[in-house]
């Protein structure tokens, strides 16, 4: 869990409240469903960050291929300033943020295919489930994850009805199991005021360790 979000906000981005909030008030708000509702994104607002560089080079390049592919079977020449924009991008640059691109995509893959997937072994028509199967429906997941095109920015949560439509990935519900969705919600409150009131900007935590990332004097 991390903090940091864009400036503009994609059709996909849930809703965000502004304003200090102590610990008490979020907790609070927790135990409303519509309250929690409107602070799912708990990220505070902050520029544009790499993720969305990385995505938007990407799909600048590619919407330049698709318009000069679509003038040369047109028997035209590329349009000079789509060359000029070309000319201008850093090969090893450009070769930076496709590679960065690809292993993101490659991490998604891999978590999917080993926990997200793990335990599906039948499809819905009876028949099972292989090892390539699995692997395929990860990475396509994976790859529209990492999709600016589908996205438009890529600083903010989905929501469990996102993630079935677009990435038809079930979520498990937790407000069908006693009280873990009230413990998500009042842990969810107690990051939301972190990230607006101290110095930590990421969080890891397992069942084996916690640790915090800290901005000090303005760098990470």
């Amino acid at each position: 869990m991390s903090r940091g979000s864009s400036k503009k906000r994609s059709k996909h981005a849930a809703p965000s409240r502004a304003g200090k909030k102590t610990v008490k008030s979020l907790l609070d708000a927790m135990e409303d469903e519509r309250e929690y509702a409107s602070l799912v994104d708990i990220t505070p607002g902050s520029p544009l960050n790499l993720r969305d560089e990385i995505q938007k080079a990407i799909a600048g390049v590619e919407t330049i291929r698709q318009r000069g592919e679509k003038l040369l079977k047109a028997g035209q020449s590329p349009a000079w300033t789509d060359i000029q924009i070309l000319r201008s991008i850093d090969p090893k640059e450009l070769g930076n943020v496709l590679t960065l691109s690809e292993y993101s995509i490659l991490l998604a893959t891999t978590y999917l295919e080993s926990y997200k997937f793990r335990d599906w072994t039948v499809h819905s028509d009876g028949t099972f489930v292989t090892p390539d199967e699995r692997r395929k429906r990860a990475r396509e997941a994976a790859t529209t994850l990492c999709s600016h095109d589908v996205w438009e920015t890529h600083s903010h949560g989905i929501s469990r009805e996102v993630a079935k439509q677009e990435l038809r990935i079930k979520i498990d519900r937790p407000e069908r199991i006693s009280e873990l969705d009230r413990a998500i919600r009042r842990l969810w409150a107690l990051f939301y005021w972190a990230f607006e009131n101290t110095p930590i900007f990421k969080v890891f935590i397992s069942s084996n360790y916690a640790l915090f990332r800290i901005q000090r004097g303005g760098s990470r």
